[in-house]
């Protein structure tokens, strides 16, 4: 791998690394805002059982949001790691291609 590659590799990785980070930040501040305004919101319930259910749909698709995001950054990293292997091993395809 040439000294080139690696270091956008590095750079990839940093970055997807400090995206998914930022993505853990966020998902628990929103947890936190979530979870304040639904005890503020279901406070006055005694049925434990109605509070869990009214904030067990909230926390699920909070969850999923942000395992989308964390699936996207995942899948754009790989894109871009097997973009920077072909494009090292430019001139071999390249080769196969003129013997053709």
């Amino acid at each position: 791998m040439s000294n080139q590659i690696r270091k956008i590799h590095v750079y990839k990785d940093i970055t997807q690394l400090a995206i998914d980070r930022a993505l853990e930040t966020s998902e628990n501040i929103h947890t936190t805002i979530q979870n304040f305004i639904l005890d503020m919101a279901t406070g006055a319930l005694e049925n434990n059982q109605t509070v869990e259910t009214l904030k067990a749909y909230p926390q699920d698709h909070v969850s999923r949001v942000y395992r989308f995001a964390r699936d996207i950054n995942r899948q754009v990293g790989q894109a871009i790691s097997e973009m920077l292997t072909a494009y090292e091993h430019r001139s071999e395809i390249k080769q196969l291609a003129d013997d053709t």
